[in-house]
């Protein structure tokens, strides 16, 4: 194939992340070199870049204020992209508080690597019918603040009719009750709403002064609206009738099934904590499988 050879047309997406910190980037500049096409990236650091015709030896470049510049070829482009940008200068990028005698962490924190490739749709990939879902977690003291809250998110494209990328649902910061372990009190509630394709959802806390218990849940609340189907399909067998012979005749039919966005990334429970989702009746359950959300909280105390 020759150098500059223009191929069928192409749609880049992916999200940019920090290097260190692993937050989204919005505002990166995403340019395909040659043909000067250029869209910055959204609040979630997810871009859509879309070319009528793709080079077969184009360059994707990623910019940044305060970041190196990151290029990558077209023909290493992959469905979709996970882009790190390293700082210029680290010591920049770093927040120093512990002059303050404040410290900043992240419970359960968990990584790019750990959500699958999207070729892998049909695992790692958490459908929970429940309306509610809570995980658990433990601060070393009371009254730390909560600054951010990141989810893994997946999708099915096997067999499916519509894929409506957009996703609504409302996070829950809860208490625990002190008998039974289970969410209790709920502190603040967040509606998220995402008109991206975005798998590494980033929920700032920051400005909303959230003080926590020392143990805590946050809890995903499903919205079972049509802004949230995905629609798949699959096949089952069904009685046709009999044949001029008297034969059975076996006839394929198609079977419709509707799922509510988000779906998210199971884990492993860690160390002391729990999982819990609502039965039928509402009342908090635990789950008893051994997993949970990927879903961690970065808090200050």
């Amino acid at each position: 194939m020759s150098p500059g050879l223009v191929i069928a047309q192409k749609l880049y997406e992916g999200q940019v992340l920090d290097n260190t910190t692993e937050s989204p980037l919005p505002g990166t500049t995403v340019t395909l070199l040659k043909q000067k096409i250029s869209v910055k990236s959204n609040d979630q650091g997810y871009f859509k870049l879309a070319a009528d015709a793709a080079i077969q030896d184009d360059i994707i470049v990623f910019t940044f204020i305060g970041y190196k510049t990151y290029s990558v070829p077209v023909k290493n482009y992959k469905d979709y992209l996970y882009i790190s940008l390293e700082p210029t200068d680290i010591s920049l990028n770093q927040v120093n508080i512990s002059a303050g005698k404040s410290k900043q962490i992240t419970l359960d924190r968990f990584s790019i690597r750990d959500i699958p490739e999207e070729r892998v749709t049909s695992q790692g990939i958490m459908i929970i019918s429940s309306k509610f879902s809570a995980k658990s977690f433990e601060v070393p003291v009371e009254n730390a603040k909560l600054l951010k809250v990141q989810l893994g998110r997946r999708y099915f494209s096997r067999y499916v009719i519509k894929l409506n990328t957009s996703a609504r649902f409302i996070l829950h910061i809860m208490d625990a009750d002190n008998d039974t372990g289970a969410p209790a009190k709920t502190l603040f509630s967040k509606e998220v709403v995402l008109d991206d394709n975005s798998h590494l959802i980033s929920v700032d806390f920051s400005k909303d002064s959230v003080i926590l218990p020392s143990r805590f849940f946050i809890a995903v609340e499903r919205l079972f609206i049509p802004y949230n189907e995905v629609i798949s399909m699959a096949s089952t067998e069904k009685s046709g009738g009999l044949s001029k012979r008297g034969k059975q005749i076996i006839e394929s039919a198609p079977l419709y099934f509707v799922a509510y966005q988000p779906f998210l990334v199971p884990r492993k429970l860690q160390k002391n904590a729990s999982h819990w989702n609502t039965n039928k009746e509402g009342a908090w359950v635990p789950r008893k499988n051994g997993y949970t959300l990927a879903l961690s909280a970065t808090i200050l105390y």
